[in-house]
């Protein structure tokens, strides 16, 4: 794994510890928080991914059809 990505989730999980001790709400707002929060993250993480994964099948797309075109020419 690259090191600033082990950086970015250490401080990720280091920052949601802080704020979870340092929130001014009781445990129960805290957990429908952070609940809330981790489903947009994931809604997010998944629509990013969906996006990059359309991206790059474009791109691969965008590659092979021209070789396929070559192929299909050749006597």
């Amino acid at each position: 794994m690259h090191p600033f990505l082990k950086g970015l989730l250490v401080g990720l999980a280091v920052g949601a510890a802080v704020g979870l001790l340092m929130a001014p709400h009781k445990g129960a707002e805290n957990r429908e928080l952070v609940r809330q929060r981790f489903q947009q993250a994931v809604e997010s993480g998944q629509k990013a991914a969906q996006e990059q994964d359309e991206r790059l099948r474009a791109r691969f797309r965008q590659h092979i059809s021209p070789a396929e075109e070559k192929e299909t020419a050749q006597p």
